[in-house]
């Protein structure tokens, strides 16, 4: 099957679509062909790892906004084109390959993209990955903002409401990574095709160590530039290592993550360490006793929390953080959605190795089962034969 991508940025392995979208081509690389067209922007570049996986890939400038007058620009960002570029020169190329080859399928990498199409009658099926859900991210951001956040918040959550109506009406198919995302697009568009194909990960790469980690040290990781995570790295100082201090003081805890905002540097301190970039995460995480991921903001599935299963890492972490993933609280995982109650659990773990070496097992155990790469590329090619089959 020749099947061609479209994104609205090149796609590299740093990125959470992109860590999706390359591992899942790599294992179906053998049976069918991947062309990549994406806009870019300067400095913008699709790594060596993830070019390997496909036979061409096209990036063309990401389009600029022509001028306008201030109502104007005021009206824009109250459309859902305002999320959805379009470009004439994009629409050519695509026309281009189209005539070109005998493609089978079009992918659609978050969604954003249809404005580029050609009409149906004339276009190869489309499947959307999502892969997160906005919608869910804006209601759960309004529960925490401030009042004067709120109008920015209603205004995204309504956009999003609208570009989904318009992936609805195009797409075969709407793809999420996880299950509580794909039942909140079901809900709202029941005659739609929506499916719920999870993240995996390399399990053989992020394994477990066989030192023993330091029995004082947690750890939290992600993106700390990216807006739940540095709420749940101040959530987590704020709020939930004070609790843990108290009987605990000589606990420390490590913040592991590429370009941490200046809040998150300030929160360093001598029980506290912000890592910034770093070479390799596990040599970090493999230092930690327990993974404790307080996060309350965000949608869709966690990588950071399949990445510590698979490492052998007991976990503490809100229910919010667990969505999707098979989470038994008190066998895969201890689960708290207050401070008081992910305080409570971290200490319990720590008191208890036994605890944390049952939740270990389990959590790697359900990884090789259910949560690799080669799992979820299987999925993928089932509904990319179901879709072209019935045309």
């Amino acid at each position: 099957m020749r099947i061609l991508v479209l994104a609205t940025k090149p796609l590299a392995l740093r990125s959470g679509d992109g860590l999706r979208f390359v591992n899942i081509a790599r294992q179906l690389r053998p049976r069918h062909s991947f062309e990549l067209l994406c806009f870019a922007k300067p400095g913008q570049a699709i790594d060596g790892e993830s070019a390997q996986v496909f036979e061409r890939v096209t990036a063309l400038p990401f389009p600029s906004e022509p001028p306008r007058s201030l109502s104007a620009r005021v009206l824009s960002s109250l459309s859902p084109e305002h999320f959805m570029p379009e470009s004439p020169k994009l629409k050519r190329a695509l026309e281009d390959i189209l005539a070109a080859s005998a493609c089978d399928l079009i992918l659609d990498i978050g969604g954003l993209m249809l404005r580029n199409l050609p009409p149906v009658e004339s276009s190869p099926p489309v499947v959307v990955d999502s892969i997160d859900e906005p919608g869910i991210t804006f209601e759960r951001a309004l529960k925490h903002a401030a009042l004067g956040e709120k109008p920015r918040l209603w205004r995204s959550l309504w956009l999003y409401s609208r570009i989904n109506r318009q992936i609805s009406s195009r797409a075969r198919a709407n793809v999420y990574a996880s299950k509580l995302d794909a039942d909140y697009y079901a809900r709202r568009f029941p005659d739609a095709r929506v499916a719920s194909i999870p993240n995996g990960v390399d399990a053989d790469f992020f394994h477990p160590s066989s030192d023993a980690p330091d029995p004082n040290t947690i750890a939290f990781e992600g993106n700390m530039a990216f807006e739940p995570n540095v709420d749940a790295a101040h959530y987590l100082c704020a709020e939930i290592l004070p609790r843990l201090w108290v009987e605990r003081p000589a606990l420390r805890a490590s913040l592991i993550g590429r370009e941490p905002v200046e809040s998150v540097r300030a929160l360093a301190s001598n029980r506290v360490t912000v890592t910034g970039t770093v070479a390799d995460v596990r040599e970090h995480l493999w230092r930690a006793s327990i993974f404790v991921c307080p996060m309350r903001l965000g949608a869709g599935i966690k990588n950071k929390i399949l990445q510590a299963w698979a490492m052998g890492l007991p976990i503490v972490a809100t229910s919010q953080a667990m969505g999707g993933l098979e989470a038994r609280d008190g066998e895969n995982v201890l689960i708290g959605d207050d401070a008081d109650s992910l305080a409570e659990a971290v200490s319990r773990l720590l008191a208890s190795p036994e605890l944390q070496n049952k939740l270990a097992s389990s959590g790697r155990r359900l990884v090789l089962e259910k949560y690799t790469w080669k799992i979820q590329a299987e999925r993928f090619e089932r509904l990319f034969f179901e879709v072209t089959q019935s045309r």
